[in-house]
C-alpha cells in the first residue's frame, strides 16, 4: 500500500498476490488496478484453484468470499474504496478550532470505526464529523460524514467568491482584485497585498492561508496541485 500511495506497484497487469496479513484488520481482498491482493493466513496454491487465471472480477464475487470468510472464520464486508497517499507534512493554514472530540452520543459512523479500526478518535463540527483510526495495514484511515442537509455544497458547486468568504482574514486583499478574478492568474491582487503585509508578524501566516486558497481553487477547477 506504501508502494500504491507513491504512484507505482511492482505488480504486472492482472497479477493476483497472496500475502500473510500485518493484523486482525487486514484480512480480506484489496483490488488494485489490474492487481489484486489475497491478505489471508491461507496457502497460495489454495487460494489460485478457486479462481480462473488472470480474472480480475473473480476475488471480489461471491463464491471465492464466501469461501474466504469461511476459512478465515471473518463475516463478509467490504469497503467501496480506500485512498492512499503520503502525509505532505505541509502547514494547511487552516484553523480547525470549530472541531471538538467526542465519543458520545454514539454515532453510526464512529460505530462502524470502533469495530473496524483502532485507536479510534472522532471530532464534530456544524454540520459534520470525522473519525481518525489505524485501519488495514496499521495505516491511519480517516472518514467524514457532513449531514444530509448540508450535502450538495461541494467546491464544485461554488464561486471562486464563495470560497475566498470562507478565508476571512484574506477579504482585504480580496476587495483589491479586479472584478472576475480567479485568484489564480497574475491579475489577482493577493500576492501584492500579502507581500505588503510583509512586516507585520502574521505576514507568513497569511501567505500560507493564501497557499490553501490557491490549493481549494485549484482542485475545485480540477487543476493539479503539487
Amino acid at each position: 500500500m506504501r508502494e500504491i500511495a507513491d504512484g507505482g506497484s511492482s505488480a504486472t497487469d492482472r497479477e493476483l498476490t497472496v500475502v500473510t496479513p500485518p493484523d486482525e484488520r487486514s484480512v480480506g481482498v484489496l483490488a488494485f488496478a489490474g492487481h489484486n491482493v489475497v491478505s489471508a493466513d491461507v496457502p497460495g496454491d489454495w487460494v489460485r484453484n478457486w479462481l480462473p487465471d488472470q480474472d480480475l472480477s473473480a476475488p471480489l464475487q461471491p463464491p471465492f468470499l464466501t469461501v474466504l470468510a469461511a476459512a478465515t472464520g471473518r463475516i463478509l464486508d467490504n469497503l467501496d474504496m480506500v485512498l492512499v497517499a503520503r502525509a505532505t507534512g505541509r502547514d494547511t493554514g487552516m484553523d480547525l478550532t470549530e472541531l471538538y472530540e467526542f465519543l458520545e452520543p454514539l454515532h453510526p459512523r464512529l460505530a462502524r470505526a470502533l469495530a473496524q479500526r483502532i485507536g479510534v478518535r472522532a471530532w464534530r463540527c456544524p454540520g459534520g464529523l470525522l473519525t481518525l483510526g489505524r485501519g488495514v495495514g496499521g495505516r491511519w484511515e480517516v472518514s467524514i460524514e457532513v449531514e444530509p442537509a448540508l450535502r450538495g455544497f461541494g467546491l464544485g458547486h461554488m464561486s471562486p467568491e464563495r470560497v475566498v468568504q470562507a478565508f476571512p482574514d484574506l477579504a482585504d486583499g480580496a476587495d483589491e482584485c479586479p472584478p472576475g478574478c480567479d485568484h489564480l492568474g497574475p491579475e489577482c491582487a493577493l500576492d501584492a497585498w500579502v507581500e505588503a503585509e510583509g512586516s507585520d508578524p502574521g505576514a507568513s501566516a497569511l501567505a500560507a492561508r493564501l497557499d490553501s486558497l490557491r490549493r481549494l481553487l485549484r482542485s475545485r477547477e480540477g487543476i493539479e496541485t503539487d
